[in-house]
């Protein structure tokens, strides 16, 4: 170093290095007197690079180079460029061989790996010559940082994508490779590479790759719209997840529509292919129907023992949504759906629940839940809120208007008969009991007194029968008072008209 000799003389005296020397038009500059060393070593050293890396010759080379590295830029250094061309060349070359029989170079942390990827971030002069030696060595994910020392975007997700479909990379270093891809897309400002590897990312891994368009913070901005359209031309399985973020996540219900298509799909297609998935079906009415009271509601029930497949999820997302989920304002083609699941009705119980609802066929629909899935909960429920808000989460949900007192009456009343026509009689008897004593104040007497069987017992609905005298009464009472307040206004009333008649005097009026 001392003496000024080009690296370039030094490195033509190692075997394997000599290669990496760059000479330029004018060869190197070498005293006269170094000739003949030089030359009579080149033909004695004929050692293999494993020989030199036994003799910790690699240490003493690396250290070499890494000094000659920190003269760059210095203007005193003749045919600079060549110079570092070699020395950047020999030292990545040195790196790599060390690295790959370090014992320690599979973690990240090995004071070589370290090195190496200190060399290739900071940037090399030989560029080109770099790329082919990383090729060659298997070493891609350094590949990768070398184009990131460039900053060439293309190459970086080009190579990432290379090692994650499954191209060897010797050493490793990308391990979550599709989650590195999502961050790199997220924070680059290049629409086109963005649109191409993150359709890419999507449909390798769609909930990931849906990520890379409705992160906040990436750099490059979506309409819904385009999404959607570029999703289903290059990554059609990741529609449905990104419909997902719209529908549930920012509460966008114009896309509610697309996404119970979506769910229909997935559900009807499964169900038409496979008897298990109808036999799972029908085990889970069969199952909550042989539970006793207090029991769950039917969507707790099936949420609580969801079943791990995709089908299953889906399915409890159409509930959610064509149950009323994003309020009043949010509608939906109940024909077009009827129409769909008409040769699934026996396996989607909940789902014509809801949809005769819709329609207003309510008698259906309380048929269907009293003695299609025995979940009579829900069945006061449906009567309290019209048949809307019942089979998805009420926490965080669009409020829907409760309907009128008379039309509560009016499916209490269908909710009657059909508790009265469950065909357990312990059943109907508890539940019959229980809705008039709870409900009682919904139904009038006399209609509830011709519709219960002669031969019951007067305990069964003494409760019912109790609150309906108590409230006849304190009706009777009510129009008591009424009528005796109303005697005493209109005596107040008349009394005051008289006084006021007084005050005025006899008035005389000519007649012609």
């Amino acid at each position: 170093m001392e003496g000024g000799v080009d690296p370039r003389v030094i490195l033509s005296l190692i075997p394997i290095l000599r290669d990496e020397v760059i000479e330029g038009s004018k060869g190197i500059w070498i005293h006269s007197g170094l000739i003949p060393v030089v030359e009579r070593y080149r033909m004695m050293a004929s050692k293999s690079f494993e020989e030199l890396a036994t003799q910790g010759t690699l240490n003493f080379i690396k250290r070499y180079l890494g000094a000659w590295r920190q003269r760059k830029g210095f203007g005193s250094i003749a045919d600079e460029v060549e110079v570092f061309q070699t020395v950047d060349a020999a030292l990545l070359l040195v790196l790599l061989e060390q690295d790959g029989k370090d014992p320690s170079g599979t973690s990240k942390t090995s004071p070589t790996r370290i090195e190496l990827y200190s060399l290739v971030d900071s940037g090399v002069d030989c560029f080109d010559r770099a790329i082919k030696m990383l090729e060659d060595y298997k070493r891609l994910f350094v590949l990768s940082r070398l184009y990131q020392s460039r900053r060439m975007a293309r190459k970086v997700l080009e190579t990432w994508k290379r090692i994650i479909e499954g191209e060897h990379d010797d050493g490793g270093g990308l391990a979550d490779g599709e989650n590195e891809v999502r961050r790199y897309l997220v924070n680059i400002k290049d629409t086109g590479l963005v649109d191409e590897f993150g359709t890419w990312l999507a449909r390798r891994n769609p909930a990931l790759g849906v990520q890379v368009f409705t992160n906040d913070s990436s750099r490059v901005k979506w309409e819904p719209h385009q999404v959607v359209m570029i999703l289903r031309r290059r990554a059609p399985d990741a529609v449905k997840v990104y419909l997902e973020h719209l529908v549930f996540g920012k509460k966008n219900v114009q896309y509610a529509n697309d996404l119970i298509s979506y769910y229909l799909d997935s559900v009807l297609t499964v169900l038409g292919s496979s008897e298990e998935a109808r036999d799972i079906l029908a085990t889970s009415y069969e199952s909550y129907r042989s539970l006793r009271p207090p029991k769950p509601t039917y969507r707790q029930f099936v949420i609580e023992n969801a079943i791990p497949l995709p089908w299953w999820h889906d399915r409890l997302r159409l509930l959610e949504l064509i149950g009323g989920s994003h309020g009043s304002d949010f509608s939906y083609d109940v024909g077009s759906i009827l129409s769909r699941i008409e040769p699934f009705e026996q396996d989607l119980v909940p789902e014509s629940i809801i949809l005769d609802g819709r329609q207003g066929r309510h008698k259906q629909a309380l048929r269907l839940l009293t003695h299609g899935l025995g979940d009579y909960h829900t069945a006061v429920n449906y009567c309290l809120l019209g048949g809307a808000s019942i089979f998805h989460p009420t926490t965080g949900s669009a409020a829907l208007a409760a309907p009128s007192q008379e039309e509560q009456a009016t499916l209490f009343g269908y909710l009657l008969t059909e508790f009265l026509g469950i065909e357990n009689v312990s059943d109907r008897l508890e539940r019959t009991s229980e809705l008039l004593e709870r409900f009682g104040s919904w139904y009038d007497m006399r209609d509830v007194l011709e519709l219960i069987p002669e031969n019951w017992s007067v305990e069964l609905v003494s409760g019912f029968l109790v609150s309906s005298f108590r409230r006849l009464v304190h009706e009777r009472n009510e129009a008591t008072i009424t009528k005796a307040l109303s005697g005493a206004e209109n005596l107040q009333t008349a009394a005051a008209f008289v006084e006021k008649c007084s005050a005025f005097g006899p008035q005389i009026e000519n007649v012609p």
